[in-house]
């Protein structure tokens, strides 16, 4: 099917996780960070979404997403904006444009999101 395969052995990962989010009025702040090992190699990862809910009940939400990550001794980074539009309370539609500084891909990406009440 065209898929390559860089490593196919197993590889030791050891990381540490820990996430916190900041909520203050209509601004959504999330972030993240991973540290740790890779084949005895240090590698990290930061994440920050910001976002602004607009509109009533929070339907409309603006954006941005910078996400760096370092794996042994390669670093890139990867910029993304877009918006969310809450459809109905069962779904949401999303709409992100991502940058990625090593390869030079843009992307647009659209996603659909269905919750339903089990």
């Amino acid at each position: 099917m065209g898929y390559l395969v860089l490593n196919p052995n197993p590889q030791d990962y050891f990381l540490v996780d820990a996430d916190f989010t900041y909520l203050w009025n209509n601004i959504e702040n999330r972030f993240e960070v991973a540290a740790g090992e890779r084949m005895d190699e240090g590698t990290y990862a930061l994440f920050w979404r910001i976002g602004v809910n607009l509109l009533e009940e929070d339907r409309l939400k603006l954006e941005f997403q910078p996400v760096y990550w370092k794996l042994m001794d390669e670093g890139n980074y990867l910029i993304s904006g877009g918006a969310t539009y809450k459809l109905t309370s069962d779904i949401t539609l999303r709409g992100l444009y991502s940058h990625d500084a090593n390869t030079e891909d843009n992307r647009f990406v659209l996603q659909v999101y269905f919750y339903h009440k089990l």
